[in-house]
């Protein structure tokens, strides 16, 4: 036997599952948004989310990643009746 057959199954990338979830929500936002809102404040705030939310993946600090996370996920909430609501990247 190969030794691939032996090993363990892997496991999801939080990160990366985050990483997904966040640039959902962000993409959602951003376009639901540009329809109706025009506050130089909330596009601050979007940007500042999203970009964060990176940035914390990227040194690997899940938490600071999961509050920006929550802001977005408030934020499409405001839509959530759309079509488009991405409703696997809100979980």
């Amino acid at each position: 036997m190969s030794d691939q057959q032996h090993e363990a199954p892997q496991a999801p990338d939080a990160f990366a599952e985050l990483r997904d979830k966040v640039r959902g929500l962000y993409e959602f936002v951003d376009a639901r948004a540009a329809e109706s809102v025009r506050t130089p404040q909330f596009w601050k705030s979007l940007g500042y989310a999203f970009g964060s939310a990176e940035t914390f993946l990227d040194c690997h600090d899940i938490v600071g990643a999961v509050r920006q996370f929550e802001w977005l996920r408030n934020e499409a909430a405001c839509w959530k009746d759309h079509p488009d609501y991405p409703v696997e990247a809100a979980r």
